[in-house]
């Protein structure tokens, strides 16, 4: 579907963008201080976007069981390579060592990092895109689940941003203003969506000379 449909990949590439608004002021809540809300934006998209696609061929070769045991494998691969890339660059690839210093920074909870170990933080954002992606295929697109999808995260966005306001001394304000444009443009979207299936539209867009008419 996310492939085939036009209408539906831009209102899964909205839902996206909502999603990796509402989790950057967490992001940053946890990360050690020093990251940026929209390189955090950016990570996040980028990484649920991937996933989504990694889901959506997978599922079109294979079925439960193969399919579950083929995701599970697949999210920790994932998390193991990127603890690997983004934080042990370097050194032979085939070398171990990075194991036994990645197991000491996930106990260092509370230590000299602000924030949580960011080998936890690692896993623990892989895993939640890893289930957002996992959840978009079975996502209700209609203009009201669009809409309820739309009112809560507009309340977890509010609510991350307040605790990194809080905890952190700056909240990303960009992320409240970025989630409402994404957000209302995808509940337009779904709107247009549904009226056009109730007229049996192709969505086709009108030639240039009707547009003067």
């Amino acid at each position: 579907m996310l492939l085939t449909n036009r209408r539906i990949a831009l209102l899964h590439l909205l839902l996206a963008g909502m999603t990796a608004a509402w989790l950057t002021p967490f992001l940053t809540l946890v990360w050690p201080a020093g990251l940026s809300p929209w390189a955090g934006f950016a990570a996040l998209l980028g990484g649920l976007l991937a996933w989504m696609l990694f889901m959506e061929l997978l599922s079109r070769r294979f079925e439960s069981p193969q399919y579950d045991v083929l995701a599970l494998g697949a999210l920790l691969v994932v998390g193991l390579v990127l603890v690997r890339v983004v934080l042990f660059p370097g050194g032979p690839p085939w070398s171990l060592a990075w194991v036994g210093r990645a197991i000491d920074t996930m106990s260092d909870v509370g230590g000299a990092e602000r924030g949580l170990p960011r080998a936890i933080t690692l896993l623990v954002v892989n895993l939640v895109l890893w289930q957002r992606a996992s959840a978009a295929t079975s996502r209700d697109l209609h203009f009201f689940g669009v809409g309820l999808s739309f009112r809560i995260g507009l309340l977890l966005v509010v609510l991350g941003g307040g605790l990194a306001g809080a905890l952190r001394g700056t909240a990303p304000l960009s992320m409240f203003w970025l989630y409402l444009a994404l957000g209302l443009s995808a509940v337009a979207v779904s709107r247009v969506s549904q009226k056009a299936i109730g007229a049996q539209s192709t969505g086709r867009i009108l030639p240039a000379a009707a547009v003067w008419v």
